[in-house]
């Protein structure tokens, strides 16, 4: 699959986020990333087999936990600097069930 520059830039960025121990990623990350294939990884963006097999997990499970937790995501609630962290998830779960109760 061919990305546009900027789509290319993204998951660049996303990767050495990943490289550098980063194992969460944003909803609007997970829906890109996910758009590629494993050999777009190997092949476009030079990682080994390996890399990509252990990216894909975690694109998958951060995908898992997006859905798990019912999110609304809005690209402004849901940017770079708002990762998923385990508080962040707290706060939003908490947030929900006070909507719910009013």
């Amino acid at each position: 699959m061919s990305f546009s520059k900027e789509e290319t830039t993204k998951i660049y960025i996303m990767i050495e986020s990943f490289r550098g121990g980063c194992e969460q990623f944003t909803a609007e990350e997970v829906k890109l990333a996910k758009m590629a294939t494993f050999g777009d990884y190997i092949v476009q963006f030079g990682l080994s087999v390996n890399e990509t097999t252990k990216l894909l997990n975690c694109i998958e499970m951060c995908n898992r936990t997006h859905k798990a937790v019912g999110l609304r995501i809005t690209p402004i609630e849901e940017s770079k600097s708002t990762k998923l962290t385990s508080n962040r998830i707290r706060q939003i779960i908490r947030e929900e069930i006070t909507k719910f109760k009013k």
